[in-house]
């Protein structure tokens, strides 16, 4: 939604967000988005002590946009889309690994400074090595060994006996 098609890459989406105040309107021109949906993104995209959901998440519920979501039962019921995943570290479905993907434009209201930066970005990311089929980027480092378990969404995690310490690797 906020994604910048110019060379400015993820500096200039990044900027999209920050400046939301100045920006939201402009995006919701780009997009076709029904009249729930940009009022929700509307209502969370806002200063906090005004955003939905400061109530609790029954507000965030409650909201015209999911009113054919029946909250209750959804966890009998399988996503609509369910991914493939080969394996735990597989991130096949996002696709990070094609730079034109978005490009079908250049952004004319990037600074030549901005345009400038990227270009030095991206010629110091070429140097990174190759990892599990991607080049990894500067901003790749700090994430390199992290991992976030949600074992509430795994119960077999959650209810299984520890594993006893002769058995452990």
């Amino acid at each position: 939604m906020f994604f910048s098609d110019s060379s400015g890459g993820s500096d200039s989406t990044i900027r999209k967000i920050i400046n939301w105040k100045q920006t939201l309107d402009e995006v919701f021109n780009d997009v076709d988005l029904s009249s729930e949906a940009q009022d929700l993104i509307r209502r969370l995209l806002t200063d906090r002590k005004e955003r939905l959901g400061t109530g609790g998440a029954d507000e965030i519920k409650r909201h015209p946009f999911f009113k054919d979501v029946n909250w209750d039962d959804m966890r009998a019921h399988q996503a609509p889309i369910v991914p493939r995943i080969e394996h735990p570290l597989d991130t096949s479905n996002f696709p990070v690994d094609d730079p034109d993907r978005f490009s079908d434009s250049e952004d004319e209201s990037e600074s030549k400074e901005v345009q400038e930066e990227a270009a030095s970005r991206r010629e110091i990311d070429s140097k990174y090595p190759i990892f599990r089929g991607r080049r990894l980027r500067q901003t790749d480092i700090p994430f390199i060994g992290f991992t976030y378990k949600n074992l509430a969404a795994v119960p077999s995690l959650i209810n299984r006996p520890p594993t006893p310490p002769h058995m452990r690797k």
